[in-house]
């Protein structure tokens, strides 16, 4: 069986099938969104349904989710034929015996508001244990990039040979020479020997982001503190090439 999740910082939620996820956005868009003549309803429609919603959406999305659900309170699970549903949705996980769409769709909301609570606390603060696993790289990596400046590549903040996923709260637009030079040199390269040493322990890697405009994806700077063996290093560095950071133990 296919399912289909929703994520949002560090947080990954299974909603259900696909026939499940679609037959929510078909209702969002009866029953809503073809009524309501506010809203830019493709932030839900189009951008969560098919695509990511960016930092500086996820309030509009949010409100716009708070009226869907509103307006879903009133509409009973006899407006869904369920017999049709069920002929192309045998391994469904919704629940037909309850009153209401907002009820037999609350999982969606509920899960919807901890991704967005979840993205915005990464986008400040991340905290991660290393591992010595490799993860495969794709795609989002490289969007990751287009996001920030001219020259800027996605990178990771957990390294994807250190246990390093490509899921969004992950990658981050870092300048080329940064990523490949000083992170690497002054934070992978210091913990990867740890990590394939079993007499050794690495414990929780947290960054703190410091961005000059609160609204930009790309943060200028960050203090990234990991320990070793119980020994914490801080190191804070500039998003920017040619910086050699600022390393206090």
């Amino acid at each position: 069986m296919n399912a289909i999740g929703i994520s949002g910082g560090s947080s990954l939620y299974e909603l259900g099938t696909v026939n499940d996820v679609q037959l929510f956005f078909d209702c969002m868009d009866s029953f809503v969104a073809s009524k309501q003549l506010q809203g830019n309803w493709n932030l839900l429609s189009d951008r969560l349904y098919k695509r990511y919603l960016r930092l500086d959406e996820l309030d509009d999305a949010s409100m716009l989710m708070g009226q869907v659900k509103k307006i879903f309170m009133t509409v009973p699970k006899d407006a869904i034929n369920w017999s049709e549903f069920k002929k192309t949705a045998t391994q469904s996980r919704l629940d037909p015996t309850k009153k209401t769409l907002a009820e037999i769709f609350d999982a969606y909301f509920e899960q919807f508001d901890y991704c967005v609570e979840s993205a915005k606390i990464n986008y400040e603060e991340l905290t991660f244990t290393p591992e010595n696993v490799k993860v495969p790289r794709d795609s989002r990596q490289t969007a990751a990039g287009k996001e920030g400046n001219g020259g800027d590549v996605g990178g990771h903040a957990q390294a994807c040979s250190q246990g390093g996923t490509c899921d969004g709260y992950n990658l981050f637009p870092q300048n080329a020479n940064f990523n490949n030079s000083a992170y690497k040199v002054f934070y992978e390269n210091e913990i990867g020997p740890a990590l394939k040493d079993p007499a050794q322990t690495v414990g929780e890697t947290t960054i703190k982001y410091v961005r000059k405009d609160p609204a930009s994806v790309r943060p200028d700077s960050m203090e990234l503190t990991y320990p070793i063996n119980g020994k914490q290093t801080t190191v804070k560095f500039e998003n920017e090439a040619n910086s050699i950071p600022e390393i206090t133990q």
